[in-house]
Parts: C-alpha cells; sequence; structure tokens
C-alpha cells in the first residue's frame, strides 16, 4: 500500500498550524483593543492562556492537523507547552514543544521538545529539538525574534522542512505587519510576509503571502473579550487550499 508522505510536497513554510499567521499575538491584540490590568499589575499577576486549532493540509482528509497549546507569565518568566499532530492513520507526525522565555525588554527563548513520524508496518523515527534564541516583544513599533535550531531537522523530512529563523514585526495606524524568514535544512532561505488591517472595532482582515512558493491568501482575526478567534485561507499554486481555524483565550499582549 503505498504510503502519502507530505514532505514529498512541502508547502514551504506552510507546513505547522501556526504558520496560517505571522503576526505575534500581542501586536494583534493591542491593533483590536484588547484591554487588561494596568503595567504594574500586569506584572505581579499570573497571567495563563490556551489555545486550541484545527485544519486540513491543503484540502486532504489523509492530513487533519491539531494543535492544543497553553502557557503561564508572570513578572520576567513565561512558559508554554504545546502538541501538534499532523496526518491520522496513513501518516502520522507528532510535535512536542516546551519553551520558555526569561528576561527583561529582551528575553531568551529556550525552546526544547521531540518529533515523532509513524506509518503503519514501519518502525517509528524520533527526533530531538533544541533551540536557542532572543526575542524583544517591543511595545514601540518594531518586534524582532531570532532562533538558532541547534539540531538538525527530522532525517525522515529529508532537508526540505522550514524552521523558522527570524521574525520582524511592527505597527502602523490602524494595521501591523510582519516579515520571516525560514530555512531548509540545506540553509537555502524562504521568506513570509503577513499585513493585518483593523476593519472594525474587533475584527481585522489580512493578507499571508509566501513568495518563494507564490502561496497567498486571506487571514483574519476577531476579538470578544479575552477570545481571539483566527482564520488563515492560504492558496497553494500546486498543491491547493489550506484552511486554518485557531481559538485563543487569555491575555493576549503577554503570549509571544
Amino acid at each position: 500500500m503505498a504510503v502519502f508522505c507530505p514532505h514529498t510536497v512541502l508547502g514551504g513554510g506552510l507546513h505547522d498550524l501556526e504558520d496560517g499567521w505571522i503576526v505575534p499575538l500581542p501586536l494583534v491584540g493591542d491593533l483590536l483593543g484588547y484591554q487588561t490590568v494596568t503595567k504594574g499589575k500586569a506584572r505581579a499577576k499570573l497571567n495563563k492562556w490556551f489555545s486550541v486549532g484545527q485544519s486540513r493540509l491543503f484540502g486532504m482528509e489523509e492530513l487533519p492537523l491539531y494543535r492544543v497549546a497553553a502557557g503561564v507569565s508572570q513578572g520576567f518568566c513565561q512558559f508554554a507547552l504545546a502538541w501538534q499532530r499532523l496526518g491520522s492513520e496513513l501518516y502520522c507526525e507528532d510535535q512536542l514543544r516546551v519553551r520558555a522565555l526569561l528576561g527583561g525588554r529582551w528575553r531568551l527563548i529556550v525552546i526544547g521538545g521531540t518529533d515523532f513520524q509513524k506509518i503503519p508496518n514501519e518502525t517509528g523515527h524520533e527526533q530531538a529539538v533544541v533551540e536557542l534564541g532572543v526575542i524583544c516583544p517591543s511595545r514601540d513599533k518594531v518586534f524582532i525574534q531570532a532562533v538558532w535550531p541547534l539540531l538538525p531537522p527530522p532525517s525522515w523530512q529529508g532537508g526540505r522542512s522550514q524552521r523558522r529563523w527570524l521574525c520582524v514585526a511592527g505597527r502602523l495606524d490602524g494595521a501591523r505587519w510582519a516579515l520571516a524568514v525560514d530555512r531548509d535544512g540545506s540553509g537555502v532561505p524562504s521568506f513570509q510576509v503577513e499585513t493585518i488591517v483593523k476593519v472594525a472595532g474587533g475584527l481585522a482582515w489580512g493578507l499571508r503571502s509566501e513568495p518563494t512558493t507564490g502561496s497567498i491568501g486571506m487571514t483574519t482575526c476577531w476579538l470578544w473579550s479575552h477570545l481571539l478567534l483566527r482564520t488563515s485561507h492560504v492558496v497553494h499554486p500546486d498543491l491547493g487550499v489550506t484552511h486554518r481555524w485557531s481559538l485563543t483565550w487569555g491575555n493576549l499582549l503577554e503570549i509571544w
């Protein structure tokens, strides 16, 4: 029985659920007028958040995509745990990530976890993940995040998988923008861009593009109190449309 492997037709940086969006959540939150306590109280308070999302990669029934994540932050520390599954019976990939952010204006990022691949009647493959980085969660106009993977990508992906190395995002009047640089196992870069514009009190529309593959589509953000719904509808010229939905509850200004 032939088994479909999504890495034979990788859509660049659009492989994971969170690849549907680039603009960081705090920039989305303040664009839509998210309100929280004063800065002094926010530093002392334990902030909790929770997120769930789902998709079908390129609309294929064989490639359902699910993600669950949760985190806490207090003062100069933030911790998050995320699990993602791609595929089902014929092909299955699990990702588990633990992330810590430590520091003030400039923060150290420490990421650990594992990737696991399973195909029927074959031995499963597992690959550890360790990454270090820095992040500047600026309240000004520009946000910067850089991450360095310390281990090679999963061997079963043949060096074609994309991993995020750099993200630069910023604020404009009534809008937000972001530019990301991904690299494959050989170090070849690809670029991801997104712009979102506020169109109503709690609603923003955006444009998401990956020039390297010609993928382009629309994103939306809907805010109700502490609940944010994001959607992504990106068309790959050869592989088709990927629709994504993500629901996040918590203090959006503290979710990095």
